[in-house]
């Protein structure tokens, strides 16, 4: 999966993480908190033959802080 931050005037990348494995992941839901962290969830495939969930948070600067 990558998550790509774009600049909405400029229409530049920010910056672009590639997160999740090599199978069918996705991501279905994004959130900006109010402090600039911003969480998603998705799907993916790449841990077990199984769907399962994946959850990340990620810094205004583009470090990862968790994933699960």
């Amino acid at each position: 999966m990558f998550l790509p931050l774009f600049l909405l005037l400029s229409q530049s990348v920010l910056w672009e993480i590639q997160v999740g494995g090599p199978a069918d992941d996705h991501f279905r839901c994004l959130l900006v908190s109010h402090d600039g962290y911003i969480y998603a969830a998705g799907i993916t495939h790449s841990y077990t033959t199984y769907e399962d969930i994946y959850l990340i948070k990620i810094t205004p600067d583009g470090d990862t802080v968790f994933t699960r």
